[in-house]
């Protein structure tokens, strides 16, 4: 079942930061791609790999 919860307040604040892993195959192929519009794109993202 799907819920709203109220926030918690709190002074402390935390922001998970994704290590830098090797860039997905996925992602490779996409950027090598001459007919695709991310071709050669220096700032693919995906959520297997993250943010590049």
């Amino acid at each position: 079942m799907f819920q709203i919860l109220k926030s918690k307040i709190s002074n402390s604040r935390a922001t998970l930061i994704s290590p830098d892993v090797s860039i997905c195959p996925d992602c490779l192929a996409e950027m090598k791609d001459l007919n695709d519009r991310r071709y050669e794109y220096p700032f693919i993202n995906c959520t297997n790999c993250g943010p590049r």
